[in-house]
């Protein structure tokens, strides 16, 4: 089955979120990936610029600014953090 595509309104949401280290939108710079949709389920993967920021305290100002943003489209958001 082909991968769905980002509808434009969630790019537009996720190019918002900025790495606070270096105020560049995650999506991008390639750090949000793997981006799947069911219904009103999204999911993706937040892939920190270095190993040392998923432990850091701005992973969560990240990933509540994520799911913020998709609630507010209308979607219930999973963000995992990996490498």
């Amino acid at each position: 089955m082909p991968k769905a595509k980002v509808p434009e309104k969630v790019v537009e949401e996720l190019k918002k979120v900025k790495d606070p280290h270096n105020n560049k939108s995650l999506y991008e710079e390639g750090m949000l990936k793997d981006i799947t949709f069911d219904g009103k389920n999204i999911k993706m993967k937040l892939v920190p610029a270095a190993m040392g920021c998923a432990f850091c305290g701005v992973i969560n100002i990240m990933l509540t600014d994520i799911e913020g943003r998709m609630k507010k489209l209308g979607y219930d958001s999973e963000v995992t953090v990996g490498f």
